[in-house]
């Protein structure tokens, strides 16, 4: 039913089933779900009587009577371009799970991370493994910014296609997740730290985001 549900649930909210994930229907015929950041909180509250209409319009034998929400957790899994070292992450990952039940109780845990990142699909596989959500997020390469520098002939680089992309693309999309909101950030740091990630690391800490370092195995 689980499936079914996301799918049913996408079709009324469209996109925003990316930020609103349904979780279950209870005996009094109200949906759960969780919001991936707190303003879709707000957001759930506001828009969420349309939802329900809806939904019992489109979906008359499967009704609900109104919708409960519960504001994830929100973990972001970063790290360099390649990390083999899964077991530190995944012990990592267990002591953050175990940290947040004491803290949060039953609140929803949501890891997130960018699919170039390889720590953050160890991540998400062990996420998914222990019936957590994970959310992963695609970069759009196709698509520059002010900030890049259109004047410089080799910013887009080309594909065998002949078609362009952003060759800044990857390196904003760690920033991006930091911007959208997270409550920790789990880091993958090699012992020799990329400038790349060590940017992303200092973009976190002026956000006031905490950090929890996965540090390379010695040897």
């Amino acid at each position: 039913m689980t499936g079914e549900l996301h799918t049913l649930w996408r079709e009324v909210t469209g996109d925003a089933a990316d930020w609103v994930r349904p979780s279950h229907i209870d005996s009094q015929r109200r949906l759960h779900v969780h919001c991936m950041a707190p303003a879709w909180t707000t957001a759930t509250k506001i828009t969420g009587r349309s939802w329900i209409e809806r939904w019992n319009s489109e979906h008359p034998s499967l009704p609900i009577s109104g919708l409960v929400t519960a504001t994830a957790i929100r973990v972001l899994v970063i790290g360099p371009d390649k990390w083999p070292h899964v077991q530190p992450l995944i012990e990592a990952l267990e002591r953050v799970k175990q940290r947040a039940s004491q803290l949060h109780g039953q609140a929803p845990l949501v890891f997130a991370y960018s699919r170039l990142d390889p720590a953050g699909r160890h991540a998400g596989v062990w996420a998914r493994t222990h019936r957590l959500h994970a959310h992963d997020f695609a970069c759009n390469w196709e698509v520059c910014v002010p900030e890049c520098p259109s004047e410089d002939p080799e910013h887009r680089l080309r594909r065998a296609d002949g078609s362009s992309f952003c060759r800044n693309a990857g390196r904003r999309q760690n920033r991006h997740l930091i911007d959208i909101g997270a409550e920790l950030i789990v880091a993958c740091v090699p012992s020799k730290t990329p400038s790349r990630l060590r940017a992303d690391l200092q973009h976190a800490h002026d956000k006031g985001v905490p950090v929890w370092r996965v540090h390379e195995p010695a040897g």
